[in-house]
C-alpha cells in the first residue's frame, strides 16, 4: 500500500519487492473489494485518510516520514 500512496505503478512496486506484477494487482484487487472501492481514486483517499488520522500500524507512518 505505500507503494501506491507514493504514486508508484504496479509494476514499479513489483519490481522493487521481486515479485510479479499480478501478484501486485491481486493484493491491491483483494484490498479495493474488501473496502468496496470502485477506482484508484477512492483507494488513493482511503489511504490519504489513514496517513491523516494515525489510525494505522505506526510502520506506515514511519516509511512515509523517511
Amino acid at each position: 500500500m505505500i507503494g501506491l500512496f507514493k504514486g508508484l505503478s504496479v509494476t514499479d512496486i513489483a519490481n522493487e519487492l521481486c515479485i510479479s506484477d499480478k501478484t501486485v494487482f491481486t493484493h491491491k484487487y483483494m484490498l479495493m473489494q474488501k473496502f468496496n472501492l470502485r477506482s484508484d481514486y477512492e483507494l488513493i483517499k482511503l489511504l490519504n485518510r489513514i496517513a491523516a488520522k494515525n489510525s494505522w500500524v505506526n510502520i506506515f507512518h514511519q516509511y512515509l516520514n523517511r
